[in-house]
């Protein structure tokens, strides 16, 4: 995934072109959890019904995308496909969207990695001293997995036509990593802890084919004070 520089930012549209694409990734993260208080990466755990039924109707109050992508966790596809269901449309697969894989740390209570792991000192900075430590063991590496993650993003805006939106349902690290790549934040510490990513949460992003390649942007929400 094309990283953004400091000319074309956030905050600045890049210049439009009359052959210039531009689509919108719709990012949805998943609803709360039966396993609430683990680390959820590989582990495949089950949905809550009535989280996925909540997310599913504020989806269909959306403009219809025109294609619906998912991880294949159960937490994802499940509420893909309760989104795709109303809709007519087919959920697309794409394990690069599944979250990092935390190897023996995955499925674990929280409460005890933070306790009896070096979990807070990862978390806070695991590109730099900690990631030489193999850190999570036997799981993926933060690069490993925003290589992952930059790849599948890439793979899809390559296919993209003019003017789509896509709804991507994944998790939280996924939705971290691009809106860090978008930003300019790459391997910043302390920076994925600073994006508080809620449950069913929707972050949407446009995206524009330059000449320099696919430049992002994270789009807010309209916060605007009300008279």
């Amino acid at each position: 995934m094309r990283k953004n520089s400091a000319e074309n930012s956030a905050d600045k549209q890049p210049e439009a072109s009359a052959d210039m694409i531009s689509c919108e990734l719709i990012f949805w993260r998943h609803g709360n959890c039966e396993d609430e208080g683990v680390l959820r990466g590989k582990t495949d755990s089950a949905p809550e019904p009535s989280a996925i039924q909540t997310i599913a109707e504020r989806a269909a109050n959306m403009p219809v995308p025109h294609a619906i992508f998912s991880s294949p966790r159960r937490r994802c596809l499940e509420l893909a496909e309760a989104m795709a269901l109303p809709l007519g449309q087919a959920v697309q697969l794409q394990p690069g969207l599944a979250e990092m894989d935390f190897g023996d740390w995955d499925g674990r209570k929280l409460a005890e990695l933070w306790q009896h792991e070096p979990m807070e000192a990862w978390w806070q900075d695991p590109w730099g001293q900690n990631a030489k430590k193999q850190l999570p063991p036997n799981g993926e590496t933060m690069q490993a997995f925003e290589a992952r993650v930059d790849e599948v993003i890439g793979q899809i805006l390559c296919d993209v036509q003019d003017g789509e939106r896509l709804w991507l349902v994944t998790h939280g690290g996924v939705i971290r990593r691009t809106m860090a790549s978008i930003l300019g934040a790459d391997g910043v510490a302390g920076f994925y802890n600073r994006l508080e990513i809620p449950y069913g949460a929707c972050v949407r992003t446009r995206w524009f084919a330059t000449a320099q390649g696919w430049q992002g942007q994270v789009i807010w929400q309209n916060m605007e004070l009300q008279p």
